[in-house]
């Protein structure tokens, strides 16, 4: 099961498809795309941090990462 404080890092590991789904989802995650930016920025950062980075909830994008996988 998918928890909000598992990291992006881990996330992307597991399911490396969630990128282009987030990238999709709201243009803030874009910048996973980017391999630098994943590999300094996911290991640190939980979906329950990331969430109001982009103005999220993080209930609803905990609910949109579990759909996507």
């Amino acid at each position: 099961m998918i928890t909000a404080d598992v990291t992006i890092a881990r996330l992307l590991e597991s399911y490396p498809q969630l990128i282009d789904a987030l990238a999709d989802y709201h243009p803030h995650f874009r910048r996973l795309r980017n391999p630098v930016i994943r590999r300094v920025l996911a290991p640190r950062v939980t979906v329950e941090q990331a969430a109001p980075m982009a103005g999220i909830v993080p209930a609803i994008l905990l609910e949109e990462v579990r759909r996507a996988v």
